[in-house]
């Protein structure tokens, strides 16, 4: 069964994930502990042998071996990498085997749709179809999940179940092939398909082609997953994991032994200063690393029978069930039409309960920026600055082309700069008068020093925020819209 644990992660609190260590069905201790319980007597054993079995040349011996373990050889395997990609690459192949199980809704209601009719003939053609696509799904799930096989071990069992009516055995077990026959009841559902639209019940090719196209995705599905059952994570790769695992604890049942001293100096050995009995760093290694390995070996066929393996059977169930309510209880039926209760409000928002509406954030869907309280200039247009190339001019125009070439022209250091007739420069340069452009090109204005009249704006910016633009217009100029002045002083924005 799957090991479900949402709930009691669905609000972040003070050891939410620790309350989980407590959890044994699924968890790691349940996955490791006979590996653990014969690592700790194998390390006991030789800990035991050494403290009280061993001569003192003996136990030189067994301290060089004990160091010799520690600073070469496992420093040679890169456990860490290796076993990181290789559980990478098979939880990634697990999520991959999930989305490839079959749900028959989707094909249900094209069924309930286009296969119309009331009487006592087209409910049965619908319930049958949908009888013969799940028993395309479960005759594969008997070939690659080990609780389904035991469920239905024969043909007989598909016909007790209800699945398969003795005459469908008798055209199922005389069609001679040496493989897998999951493709035939498909066959079945597209040739009465053919056989409906050819006698008017479906009434177009356009509905016949979308249930052939279901029916074809049901079977590419179950294809694939007989596909994952026989193209398994290449076997020279779990060898390799899996002799990188043991071979690295064999490694430390000899490199985290706290020995004694160097007989030959009496020195104490570098790296063990104190002396445990337990081994704590040792075990918590154990914890990650065998737990990492045994991650993987749960996951690697999740079509089998470990704690975290998908529910086949209740997929089964629940298929049959539903579509068959799809197809038949609930066809041509739905509830009266009536109006909504927000029939003449434009906006609204449906209602929280008390303890919901506390908790009530701000809303979304909206971008990060829409709170964001921009400067009147932002608001403010300016004309575009066409660079090195022939622009529409107010000034003296082209007779032929009706138009001013630009040039670059030098300023007082000598480097050429484009000067634009017609551009707008804002702030400090505001009242410097660009070279080449006279007032008959365009009247050089700068903000009046007389008092204005006030206007006042309310813009919606694409994301929907509401901002108010509050501009001083000089005297000299008339009323004009704000957002495509460029004459404005002591503008202010304003979040509404």
């Amino acid at each position: 069964m799957t090991v479900s644990y949402s709930l009691k992660v669905s609000q972040s609190s003070m050891c939410s994930f620790a309350r989980l260590l407590f959890m044994w069905t699924g968890s790691i201790y349940k996955l490791i502990w006979k590996e653990f319980l014969l690592y700790l007597i194998l390390y006991y054993i030789l800990s035991a042998i050494y403290r009280f079995a061993l001569t003192n040349e003996m136990r030189q011996s067994f301290e060089l071996t004990c160091v010799f373990f520690k600073d070469r050889i496992l420093q040679v395997i890169p456990l860490g990498f290796i076993l990181g990609f290789y559980v990478s690459l098979v939880i990634s192949r697990w999520w991959s085997m999930y989305k490839t199980i079959p749900w028959t809704d989707g094909v249900c209601q094209l069924i309930a749709t286009h296969i119309q009719g009331a009487d006592e003939e087209m409910r049965k053609i619908r319930r049958t179809i949908v009888r013969w696509l799940n028993l395309t799904i479960v005759i594969v799930f008997t070939c690659v999940s080990m609780p389904v096989l035991k469920r239905f071990p024969t043909i007989g069992h598909l016909v007790k179940a209800g699945l398969m009516t003795k005459k469908e055995r008798l055209e199922y077990e005389n069609l001679q092939t040496p493989h897998v026959k999951h493709w035939l009841p498909i066959g079945w559902a597209c040739n009465l398909a053919r056989k409906l639209r050819e006698e008017g019940k479906i009434k177009d090719d356009i509905a016949l082609d979308l249930l052939l196209k279901k029916f074809q995705d049901i079977r590419g599905d179950v294809g694939g997953m007989m596909e994952y059952d026989w193209i398994s994570v290449p076997l020279v790769y779990t060898q390799v994991v899996t002799i990188a695992l043991y071979g690295y604890f064999l490694a430390k049942l000899f490199a985290d032994q706290f020995i004694d001293i160097d007989m030959a100096t009496g020195n104490k050995y570098d790296g063990f200063p104190i002396d445990f009995y337990f081994p704590v760093l040792t075990v918590l290694e154990f914890f990650f690393y065998f737990g990492w390995l045994k991650v993987a070996e749960a996951i690697i066929n999740p079509y089998g029978a470990d704690d975290d393996d998908f529910e086949l059977n209740e997929i089964i169930d629940r298929n049959f069930q539903v579509g068959l309510l799809i197809v038949d209880d609930l066809y041509d039926h739905h509830p009266p039409i009536e109006q909504d209760m927000y029939w003449d409000q434009k906006e609204f928002c449906l209602p929280y309960s008390k303890s919901t509406a506390k908790k009530r954030g701000p809303r979304a869907w909206l971008g990060s920026t829409v709170d964001v309280l921009l400067l009147a200039k932002d608001f403010m247009t300016a004309a575009p600055m066409h660079m090195g190339r022939t622009v529409k001019s107010p000034g003296k125009d082209n007779a032929e082309t009706g138009a001013t070439e630009l040039k670059p022209m030098a300023d007082e250091e000598g480097e050429a700069k484009i000067n634009i007739p017609g551009t707008v420069t804002t702030g400090d340069d505001e009242d410097k008068k660009p070279k080449g452009v006279t007032e008959e090109d365009r009247p050089w204005r700068k903000a009046s020093s007389k008092k204005g009249k006030k206007k006042t704006e309310v813009v919606i910016t694409p994301g929907g925020a509401k901002v108010k633009v509050a501009c001083e217009l000089p005297a000299d100029v008339a009323e004009m819209d704000v957002i495509a002045s460029q004459d404005c002083a002591n503008a202010e924005t304003t979040q509404i």
